[in-house]
């Protein structure tokens, strides 16, 4: 009996402090950025794309024309010691 009266004051404390509902409360509020933040990737995610590309392309554009490009994996000759 002693048990059950302890862990009833445990819970009854557990559920008067303010504690718990603070950490629901950032819970809910990080829920909804996440979801904010899903939604707008999924309408700006084209071109956000779009335009990483781009980048990628121009940078490749200007290392080719100064002659900093290198394929990214370069062609083995085959060794003499292979048979």
């Amino acid at each position: 009996m002693v048990l059950y009266t302890t862990m009833l004051d445990r819970v009854s404390s557990l559920l008067k402090k303010r504690d718990g509902q603070a950490m629901v409360e950032y819970a809910l509020i990080l829920a909804l950025i996440a979801i904010v933040v899903i939604v707008a990737l999924h309408f700006l995610g084209g071109s956000v794309k779009t335009q990483l590309n781009n980048i990628a392309t121009n940078i490749n554009g200007a290392q080719r024309l100064r002659g900093l490009w290198r394929p990214s994996f370069p062609s083995r000759k085959p060794s003499p010691c292979s048979g």
